[in-house]
């Protein structure tokens, strides 16, 4: 374990090798919660209830797996460093072995962008969730509006006492 706020020369390969397989498995994660949040936008788009519904269940599942993933990652630093807290993935990177730099650069760069991406993608979906839900809002209010002119189950007209149909001339 490193006792210090520096890295350099303390940690092992086997550190780095871990911590480069977790953060791919944790990109390609993030590329399939990217790809779903674009379903769900496509679903929104065109009010497809069933297929929003099932890419929401595929949502739940990436997130469980994504939270597993930055989980696992937490204990790598754990296990190697004292106080991981204290250590951005820039540091690790920049004290880091040269063999290992680019391709942590590039990773780090990925899962930036992935998570720069997913929150567009997320705060858009929302938007057209709450444009939706305004939507059906008014819509129920007119509808309850017009309530008292309608038809019951049996075909017939039903008309309320406040109706001005209901009144005698």
């Amino acid at each position: 374990m490193v006792a210090s706020n520096t890295v350099k020369n303390y940690l092992p390969r086997s550190f780095y090798k871990s911590l480069i397989s977790i953060l791919r498995e944790e990109i390609a994660l993030l590329e399939s919660l990217k790809q779903n949040l674009s379903q769900q936008r496509a679903a929104l788009l065109t009010h497809d209830i069933s297929a929003f519904l099932k890419v929401l269940e595929e949502q739940q599942l990436l997130i469980a797996e994504t939270e597993a993933k930055s989980k696992a990652r937490e204990s790598v630093l754990k296990t190697y460093l004292h106080n991981p807290a204290e250590f951005r993935l820039s540091q690790i990177i920049s004290e880091g072995p040269e063999e290992f730099k680019s391709t942590l650069t590039r990773l780090k760069a990925d899962f930036n962008r992935l998570i720069k991406q997913i929150n567009q993608y997320r705060d858009s979906n929302r938007a057209l969730i709450e444009k939706s839900l305004k939507f059906l809002d008014e819509h129920l209010s007119r509808l309850q509006r017009f309530r008292s002119y309608g038809y019951e189950k049996n075909g017939e007209m039903s008309v309320t006492k406040d109706s001005n149909l209901n009144k005698q001339v």
